[in-house]
């Protein structure tokens, strides 16, 4: 795994939906890291600091196709796509 990737899946929007996703990924298996979720809980929630602070899910590049696909059935998906996750900047 020397030469394995890791890929930005995607942002959401606070620690507690971070720490659902990466649940929701470990459970299926997939090796998942949340960076950036203390970022927002150091200012106490209040101050948003934009797009840049927000909780960041990482994977293996070669896990970031089923790892979209069990986003996609994460509940609050159907209502509203976006819900899950924000799409990182290319």
């Amino acid at each position: 795994m020397d030469n394995a990737k890791l890929v930005e899946l995607c942002r959401v929007k606070d620690g507690i939906e971070a720490a659902l996703i990466q649940g929701a990924l470990e459970d299926a298996g997939i090796r998942v890291r949340v960076e950036g979720d203390m970022l927002q809980g150091a200012m106490g929630g209040r101050l948003r600091m934009g797009w840049t602070t927000l909780p960041r899910i990482i994977v293996f590049d070669s896990d970031a196709e089923r790892a979209l696909a069990i986003l996609n059935q994460l509940p609050g998906k159907a209502q509203d796509p976006g819900a899950a996750c924000e799409a990182p900047e290319q």
